[in-house]
């Protein structure tokens, strides 16, 4: 917090000292992303322009240096820890954007019991007809049952304890 309170108050000086209309100028204060989103994430004092300039270099290296995040800070005339938030609150952003992706992807497809399984989430049919041996000998497996069905089929004893929860 104490870099980026410096970092601020360095902004505010360059801009008074400074006539020109640069990088280091706040000509609009903006907390904008690429698309035109407002993001209380983002430091409040980063102009359009030092937004447009992070997001261009952060789209061909979203991983710079020690040195790049410098270099990157002298050129818009930030404090490098300023950068370097800047850097690490977007990758958040867009783990959060693909975490949120994977888990839409995930609830519109059905689960499916038959056929070729991908090992995340599908059941393969050799492993179905390992629980359905056991279900035609009882619907209600012992602790045994369900350690040699870990076993045999490779699953989680909480998705095989759910696939006989959904064969009731």
């Amino acid at each position: 917090k104490r870099g980026a309170e410096q970092a601020r108050s360095l902004m505010k000086s360059k801009s008074r000292n400074s006539g020109n209309q640069d990088l280091t100028t706040k000509p609009e204060k903006t907390s904008s992303t690429s698309a035109g989103l407002v993001d209380p994430h983002f430091p409040p004092n980063l102009s359009l322009q030092h937004v447009s300039a992070l997001n261009e270099i952060y789209n061909s290296k979203p991983y710079p240096t020690a040195e790049n995040f410098k270099q990157i800070g002298d050129r818009l005339g930030l404090e490098r820890q300023v950068v370097i938030q800047w850097f690490r609150k977007r990758r958040a952003e867009k783990q959060a954007e693909s975490t949120t992706n994977q888990v839409d992807k995930r609830s519109e497809s059905k689960p499916q019991l038959n056929g070729s399984a991908d090992q995340n989430n599908m059941i393969t049919e050799e492993q179905e007809r390992s629980l359905q041996e056991i279900l035609a000998r009882t619907k209600n497996p012992t602790h045994q049952d369900y350690k040699a069905l870990v076993i045999s089929t490779g699953l989680s004893r909480l998705k095989i304890e759910r696939w006989f929860n959904f064969q009731k």
